[in-house]
C-alpha cells in the first residue's frame, strides 16, 4: 500500500514538473512574440531566438541538457529576458554545473523586474528566487596552494584559474577535478580530486625544478701560465790561476819574511861588529861570512817579497772579478796592505 502511494506521488511530481517546463516555455514564447520586450531586437533575432528556445524545451523535457544549455543560452544572447535566463540555469543544473546555473539564477535576482513587466517575467524572478536555495548547498569549494613558483598557470578541467584565486576558496562544481600546474623552469604536476556536493577540499601541488634547466657549471678555462725560464748557471770558470797566483803569493810573502828577518839578524851582528862601516877580521873572523848572508838574505828577501806581493794581489784580484761568486752583497770583502816595520815586513788585510 505504501508502495503504490510512493509511485503515485513521484508520478504527480513528474506531471508537475513537466507543466511548469512547459509553462516556462510558453511564457517564453509569449515574451519572445511581445513588442515590449525590453531587449527586443530584429525581427529575425526573435524568430531565431523563438525557435532556439522550443529546440531548448523539447531538449529539456527528453534531458538531453546538453542540448537544452546551448540553445537557451543563444536564444537569451539573441534577446536577453528573465524567462531564457532561467531555462538556461535549469539546463545547468541538469548538468550539475552548479556554479553557473547559482550565477545565471542570481542575475535574474540582481536585474529583477519592472512594475509594468510581464506576469512571465515577474513568475520566472520568483522561480530563481526558490531554485537558488536548493542550488546553493550543492555548490563545492576548493583550495589550490602551490609550493615552489612564485608564478604558475593553474588549470581545473583545463580552464585556467585566475592568479588571484591561488590560495583561496573558489566555488568549483562537485565531481572529478583535474587540477594541473606548469611554472617556467619546474616539471608540470597534475592530480585529480574528488568533489562531492557542497563539499571542501584544498590541495597543495609541490612542483620540482626541471632538471634539464639548472645551469650547468662553467668549465673555467685553465689559467695561462706564465713559462719559467730556467737560467743555467754559466760553468764555473777554472780557478787554477787564481789558486796559483795566491799560493805563489803566500810562498813569496813567508819567504820575503823568513829571509828580511835572516837580512836583519846578519845586519844587526854586522853592526856590532863593525865601526864606522869597518870591520877587523881579526876581531870578526866570520865577516865575510855575515856580509854575504846580509846581501844574499836582502836580496832573495826583497825579491821574494815583490813576487809575493804580486801574487797575492793578482790572485785576490782574480778571487774578487769571479762571476761565478754570488751577488755583490754576498762577496766577501778583500782589504789588502802591505807594511814595512825597522825590524819586520809584510802584509795585512781583511778576508
Amino acid at each position: 500500500m505504501f508502495g503504490a502511494q510512493l509511485v503515485m506521488r513521484l508520478r504527480l511530481a513528474n506531471r508537475v514538473r513537466t507543466a511548469a517546463v512547459a509553462l516556462g516555455f510558453l511564457i517564453s514564447l509569449v515574451v519572445l512574440s511581445s513588442e515590449r520586450c525590453a531587449w527586443a531586437q530584429s525581427e529575425s533575432d526573435r524568430a531565431t531566438a523563438r525557435n532556439l528556445a522550443a529546440e531548448g524545451y523539447t531538449a529539456l523535457k527528453t534531458q538531453d541538457y546538453s542540448i537544452a544549455e546551448d540553445r537557451f543560452r543563444r536564444a537569451d544572447g539573441l534577446v536577453h529576458a528573465p524567462t531564457l535566463v532561467l531555462d538556461h540555469a535549469r539546463a545547468l543544473i541538469g548538468l550539475r554545473r552548479f556554479v553557473e546555473a547559482q550565477e545565471r539564477l542570481e542575475l535574474v535576482l540582481r536585474e529583477g523586474v519592472p512594475e509594468n513587466a510581464p506576469w512571465s517575467w515577474k513568475k520566472a524572478a520568483q522561480d530563481a528566487s526558490f531554485l537558488i536555495d536548493d542550488v546553493k548547498p550543492k555548490v563545492a569549494w576548493l583550495t589550490i596552494n602551490i609550493q615552489g613558483p612564485k608564478e604558475s598557470v593553474v588549470t581545473v578541467d583545463s580552464t585556467q584559474v585566475p592568479a588571484v584565486a591561488i590560495g583561496v576558496r573558489r566555488a568549483t562544481d562537485p565531481g572529478r577535478r583535474r587540477i594541473s600546474a606548469t611554472a617556467s623552469g619546474y616539471l608540470p604536476k597534475e592530480v585529480t580530486v574528488s568533489l562531492p556536493e557542497g563539499g571542501e577540499r584544498a590541495v597543495t601541488l609541490e612542483m620540482e625544478i626541471d632538471p634539464s634547466t639548472r645551469p650547468k657549471a662553467a668549465v673555467l678555462a685553465p689559467k695561462p701560465t706564465k713559462a719559467v725560464v730556467r737560467r743555467e748557471a754559466p760553468e764555473p770558470k777554472s780557478k787554477t790561476l787564481t789558486y796559483v797566483s795566491l799560493g805563489t803569493g803566500a810562498v813569496g810573502l813567508s819567504t820575503g819574511i823568513v829571509t828580511g828577518l835572516l837580512f836583519l839578524s846578519a845586519r844587526n851582528e854586522l853592526v856590532k861588529k863593525c865601526n864606522a862601516n869597518t870591520c877587523d877580521k881579526a876581531s870578526f873572523p866570520d865577516v865575510d861570512n855575515v856580509h854575504s848572508r846580509y846581501v844574499t838574505y836582502g836580496t832573495v828577501s826583497g825579491v821574494a817579497l815583490a813576487v809575493g806581493l804580486v801574487g797575492s794581489g793578482l790572485g785576490l784580484w782574480m778571487l774578487s772579478t769571479d762571476d761565478s761568486k754570488p751577488s755583490k752583497k754576498e762577496r766577501p770583502r778583500v782589504a789588502v796592505q802591505p807594511y814595512v816595520l825597522s825590524h819586520s815586513i809584510g802584509v795585512t788585510g781583511e778576508f
